[in-house]
């Protein structure tokens, strides 16, 4: 992706924040990224299994 691509992307991402934002939506920050929940989860999972 091109940088005028990804500055776009962005762009419009942040448009449609500020429109949900508008109709009332309440946006909350994630704690975690998909790829720290998934490494915690197989953390938890394989401690479990191993007791």
């Amino acid at each position: 992706m091109t940088k005028l691509q990804e500055m776009e992307k962005e762009r419009n991402r942040r448009e449609v924040e500020k429109r949900l934002i508008r109709e009332g939506v309440v946006f909350k920050e994630a704690p975690y990224t998909s790829e720290e929940l998934k490494k915690k989860w197989e953390q938890a999972f394989l401690s479990h299994m191993t007791q």
